[in-house]
């Protein structure tokens, strides 16, 4: 007797819309196939196969873990959502009548899983080669407890063979993993080329910083000039990762508590900008981050509690061959992600912008984002196999991983005394200040289509997979409404006003539903 069995989710991959909700979830739905196959003998016949299912859990579990030169290891179990599908008591499984077949009898039990909607999205990272299996991962298990029933046809090897065989047998299923991930749609505009997708802005009211000078005795702009100068700037709200560019609009004028005089001689003669990215890395989970998402108590955390799918490291970790992480530690990397050969610097027309007017200066510009694409490296220093992703990430925060970005601006400002007639010397200071960008992953038109939701009392509703097709009404029923009695289709069970049990279809004979009664003995 072989014995298998196996995940098969509807879709290896969750898509979430939307910011982090504790209070929301997200259904995963598919089934977990048991396989029978008789053994073949060259001395015997086949014999049919009788099992008692006693129990089959099935575990949703996230695990996110970081690798770092600076942080070392460490390890947070995300979420465990369980859910028994052998609820009702034990169910008996034979392959009575397929036991000649060489590929066995499958029967599927179907699920459906409330996932949390504040899982953070899967994710790679982490540093050096030992970090390609870390970061935020997803992983489906199944563990099936059964007995055989015996069939009455005992031999003398059957009875000598039943001696060291366990009553009750335990089997796992592969993992599966599950790729969760997280997107924002966008507005769409009609235009002559088509749907464009697009955010709408933000607008900012900036605080200006001067850089400390490395002179102070060098001749400036005065300091309550440089403070009355005022700046407002535009960005999307939203940036999609394979965006190749974004639109920014400064507004900049000087109040207008200062003289006359004194505003018409100051102007903003160019700017320079920068996108930033900053991922943090942490060695231990902030107590904010715990306060807002309800992550499992430190008495289900590892090392209370290992992890299903852990590290390598965790081994040298258990065996006391590294030491464990601290518990405060952190480090941050910061990468531009402007386009390969941009200088972020914009010089403006006509020596610059006077700020004498009534009204505000505005100067637009679109700002061009890296295309460039990661391939990972492993640990023999070739790039893997693994499909490349965008240098550009989420903005995101997880337990021990953030990923922020910002717009750094700087603004060249003169200003030219207009007391200094006889030789007047133009003064320059640069203004400071940054924006919080937001960039998100943005589903495919095709995605959004399918995950729209149609109206009650549609005329089209959506369709949705099914596992086997039932045969036609008149292969089991004649016109008057009589059950056909035909041993090659067989009969259809008897209806159960109320069930809320598992449903298991046998692949060989889709229009037989299993009895989920249970046996008696």
């Amino acid at each position: 007797m072989s014995v298998s069995i196996a995940i098969a989710p509807l879709s290896r991959s969750l898509d979430m819309f939307g910011p982090p909700d504790p209070t929301s979830a997200y259904s995963l739905s598919g089934h977990v196939s048991l396989s029978i196959t008789s053994t073949l003998s060259l001395f015997d016949e086949p014999r049919p196969t009788r099992l008692l299912l006693e129990s089959l859990e099935l575990t949703f579990e996230g695990q996110s873990e970081l690798v770092s030169a600076a942080t070392g290891y460490t390890a947070v179990r995300l979420c465990s959502v369980s859910r028994e599908l052998v609820s009702e008591g034990p169910l008996e499984i034979s392959n009575e009548g397929h036991e000649h077949l060489e590929h066995g009898s499958q029967w599927d039990i179907v699920f459906d899983l409330p996932i949390p909607g504040w899982l953070p999205a899967s994710c790679q990272f982490g540093e050096g080669c030992d970090a390609l299996e870390s970061g935020t991962q997803y992983f489906l298990y199944a563990t099936a407890r059964f007995r055989e029933i015996p069939d009455g046809c005992h031999t003398f090897l059957s009875n000598i063979c039943d001696i060291f065989r366990p009553k009750h047998r335990r089997m796992n299923a592969s993992r599966c993993p599950i790729i969760l991930t997280r997107y924002y749609t966008p507005s769409y505009s009609s235009s002559e080329h088509g749907r464009i997708p697009y955010f709408p802005r933000a607008t900012y009211a900036v605080k200006t910083s001067i850089p400390r000078r490395s002179d102070p005795a060098a001749r400036c702009i005065p300091e309550h000039l440089m403070a009355a100068i005022e700046v407002l700037a535009e960005t999307p709200q939203r940036i999609s990762i394979t965006d190749i560019e974004f639109p920014l609009s400064i507004r900049v004028r000087s109040a207008h508590g200062l003289e006359e005089t004194e505003r018409a001689a100051l102007k903003v003669e160019s700017f320079s900008l920068n996108v930033l990215q900053n991922e943090e890395y942490r060695s231990s989970v902030c107590p904010e981050y715990r306060t807002y998402n309800p992550l499992p108590p430190l008495s289900q955390q590892p090392p209370n509690v290992p992890l299903r799918t852990p590290h390598p490291l965790e081994n040298l970790l258990a065996f006391g061959l590294i030491s464990p992480a601290e518990s405060s530690l952190s480090c941050v990397r910061t990468m531009p992600l402007l386009a390969e050969g941009q200088s972020g610097q914009f010089k403006l027309s006509d020596d610059g912008i006077s700020l004498g007017g009534e009204g505000w200066a505005k100067m637009e510009a679109t700002v061009p984002l890296s295309k460039f694409m990661i391939r990972e490296i492993g640990s023999d220093g070739q790039r893997t196999n693994t499909r490349p992703r965008h240098l550009i990430r989420p903005s995101s925060n997880s337990p021990l991983f953030k990923v922020s970005h910002e717009l750094v601006v700087e603004l060249t400002i003169s200003y030219v005394n207009p007391s200094d007639s006889d030789s007047p010397q133009i003064l320059r200071e640069v203004l400071h200040f940054s924006l919080p960008l937001r960039f998100v992953a943005t589903p495919s038109p095709a995605l959004i289509t399918s995950a729209s939701v149609s109206p009650v009392g549609s005329r089209n509703p959506k369709s949705y997979p099914t596992i086997a097709n039932l045969p036609a009404y008149s292969q089991l029923f004649y016109a008057n409404g009589e059950r056909r009695d035909d041993p090659e289709l067989g009969q259809l069970p008897l209806y159960q006003k109320e069930y809320d049990g598992p449903i298991l279809f046998n692949l060989e004979r889709p229009w037989e539903i299993t009895s989920l009664v249970p046996p008696t003995y």
